[in-house]
């Protein structure tokens, strides 16, 4: 704390970080009231599995969409294929071979080829829809129609059964009719097209097929946005017919979760963000990994936690409908315990980062920099420079509009920069009263959280709420921080010669397996905290861990970080109590991950900051109760080793 009272360029530093932190906290505020009044989510179903169930139980699809009206909230259509409409009986598919067999050629006027396709439908409606649908995404002589001798009509079509089979021929007007008389809206998923021509044209076809429809949201069911593998110019201008069409017909962008779609990112950008983020449990993990348990714990995270609007629920495979009824009702309690409405989602007021705000925070965390340059003992004249280059940096990229590469930068140095400062600042060099120590590892924390309130401030923005924008380098700006520290306490805490020497004198040291096997340690849990690290694909968690996880949410509300309370504060807290010494260098590294930890928890953008403070909280007051147990028993583990030791000393003192 001494060097915060030597010169006048630290007062000036502090009080930049104090403005800048008045700035943040203005952005974050802004951010907490839009999700304070913005906690509603929507159960889906999947139409497919509506319609699927309705034929298992002998049921009509109104009956079963009544049965789950109370519980959800829309229901998802995906873009039918020809394929879709013959498994549904509304048409019936014949190669030329095939009709050949099945028909009397003379039924069909001017003959038919052995090379063409033929579909035959049940009403008019459909033909046209499917022939307008083709016609706009293939050459017009792809398609033709004709009426049989005997009064059916159908489609010829040059088109190969492969390609009939993905193509997207629109939406079926009964099932839409079906939904929306249950009281449900409908939400989209629109199929790619890889072959033929594709315009704007194309994309328009769709407002006229879907206007007056109470649509809630339209997304893409392929892993590529339609057109986005033209020319940039021309996928340019398609993605911004697409927003055009999608916002015309009331309804938000569908942006999916765990499910990474070529041009999402840069159709929801222009979305001017009425965007709806979905998650939903794969059909595969029903049917194998995932329990009833485990679906209901990741619904209630993604809504609660990672602010999806949208929860598409997939029945229970092989269990009566009764079953999956009570399924939907027990999700929907599940997400109530947590704050989450079980509404339609309403339109959120937009949030775009201020420039002056930015120009602010930015300022705070240079202030932060510079004070840290000072912790390594570098000369002032080139830190000041840095600063001013810094903050010319931050200047330049507002003037030139460069808001979200501004965004990334600092927001980066904000995470890296206050942890290791709060560390290379607050630890103390001897034994502190275990009071003390609590009160030092209280006053870390807060120095570290400075660093995520300015990241707050900094990304306080729409865009980075919903996904579409990323905080950048998170594994680094785990790793970094620690590095940091370790350069600090290896070289600088006794002066830069004597740490050189020291280091010298180790590399001249023999290796033994003890050092050894302990830097094995060491990069073992380092590697698993990276991988570990950034990581939000729930497939990567154990189920023991995840039951875990479960219990400490139902228990605490917000989950604290495991890497927080029960690992880097109770060794953090054990480092403070007993002061730092070289011999502990290695617990130092591994204790630091507490404090990275927790300022990179606000670097979820999309998690609500309410839940974040939580987690923060629970992780802190846990990790201080560890630690004091931890302190107690190996205060109690040296109590007992010194007295055997005393013990022994007086049998030789005696003999």
């Amino acid at each position: 704390m001494k060097f915060l009272k030597s010169k006048p360029d630290i007062i000036i530093a502090v009080l930049c970080i104090v403005i800048a932190m008045a700035a943040a906290f203005y952005a974050g505020w802004q951010r907490l009231m839009i999700e304070t009044t913005h906690k509603q989510s929507v159960v889906l179903l999947q139409w497919d599995q509506v319609r699927d169930s309705a034929a298992r139980e002998n049921k009509t699809t109104n009956e079963i969409l009544e049965a789950f009206s109370p519980y959800v909230g829309a229901i998802l259509f995906k873009e039918q294929t020809v394929e879709d409409l013959e498994n549904e009986g509304t048409a019936v598919f014949y190669s030329g071979t095939e009709l050949l067999l099945a028909e009397n050629p003379a039924l069909l006027p001017g003959g038919f080829s052995e090379k063409d396709n033929y579909v035959f439908f049940k009403n008019k409606d459909d033909l046209q829809r499917v022939k307008q649908q083709i016609d706009q995404k293939t050459q017009p002589e792809a398609c033709r129609t004709f009426t049989t001798a005997d009064g059916r009509q159908g489609l010829a079509l040059t088109l190969p059964y492969s390609d009939l089979k993905t193509m997207g021929v629109g939406f079926s007007s009964s099932g839409f009719d079906a939904a929306e008389a249950a009281g449900l809206s409908l939400v989209l998923q629109i199929r790619d097209y890889p072959y033929g021509s594709f315009t704007t044209d194309t994309v328009r076809l769709y407002q006229k097929q879907l206007a007056g429809r109470d649509l809630l949201a339209i997304g893409f069911n392929d892993n590529t946005i339609p057109g986005v593998n033209l020319p940039d110019q021309q996928w340019g201008q398609i993605r911004d017919v697409w927003a055009e069409v999608i916002q015309g017909l009331n309804a938000s962008f569908v942006y999916m979760e765990f499910s990474p779609q070529k041009g999402a990112q840069s159709l929801g950008l222009a979305m001017d963000q009425q965007v709806l983020r979905l998650h939903s449990i794969s059909e595969a993990e029903m049917k194998t990994t995932v329990s009833e348990n485990t679906a209901l714990d990741r619904l209630q995270l993604a809504a609660s936690e990672r602010n999806q609007k949208l929860l598409l629920v997939r029945f229970i495979i092989g269990v009566p409908l009764e079953q999956n009824i009570a399924y939907t009702q027990h999700i929907q309690q599940v997400l109530w315990q947590k704050g989450v409405m079980m509404q339609t989602p309403a339109e959120a007021q937009p949030l775009y980062p201020q420039n002056s705000i930015l120009l602010l925070c930015a300022l705070g965390v240079t202030a932060g920099a510079y004070l840290l340059y000072l912790r390594f003992k570098l000369p002032r004249k080139y830190g000041m420079v840095l600063f001013a280059l810094a903050m010319l940096v931050a200047g330049g990229l507002i003037i030139t509009e460069r808001i979200s590469l501004l965004q990334k930068l600092f927001a980066f140095m904000s995470v890296v920069v206050f942890p290791s400062l709060a560390l290379c600042t607050f630890l103390p060099l001897k034994k502190q009263s275990l009071l003390k120590a609590i009160g030092l590892l209280i006053i870390t924390t807060a120095c570290s959280l400075i660093g995520a309130l300015l990241m707050v401030g900094i990304l306080a923005d729409g865009n980075y709420m919903l996904g579409l924008n990323i905080f950048a380098g998170v594994k680094l700006a785990h790793l970094l921080p620690i590095m940091i520290v370790g350069v600090f306490f290896f070289f600088v805490i006794d002066g830069w010669r004597e740490g050189i020497n020291k280091f010298i004198a180790l590399l001249k040291n023999p290796v033994t397996f003890a050092c050894a096997l302990i830097g094995v340690v060491i990069l073992a849990v380092i590697a698993y905290y990276l991988m570990r690290t950034g990581n939000d694909n729930p497939n990567s968690v154990s189920s023991l861990e995840r039951l875990f996880r479960a219990h400490l949410s139902d228990l605490l509300y917000a989950r604290p970080r495991t890497k927080e309370f029960a690992f880097g504060h109770p060794l953090l807290l054990i480092v403070y109590y007993y002061g730092y010494k070289y011999r502990m260098f290695p617990v130092l590294l591994l204790a630091s991950i507490g404090q990275i930890s927790l300022v990179n928890t606000f670097a979820h953008i999309h998690t609500p900051l309410v839940m974040s403070v939580l987690r923060t909280v629970n992780g802190l007051w846990l990790g201080i109760i560890l630690g004091i147990m931890a302190i107690l028993l190996i205060n109690i583990i040296v109590k007992i080793i010194n007295k055997d030791r005393k013990r022994l000393l007086s049998e030789r003192y005696q003999q």
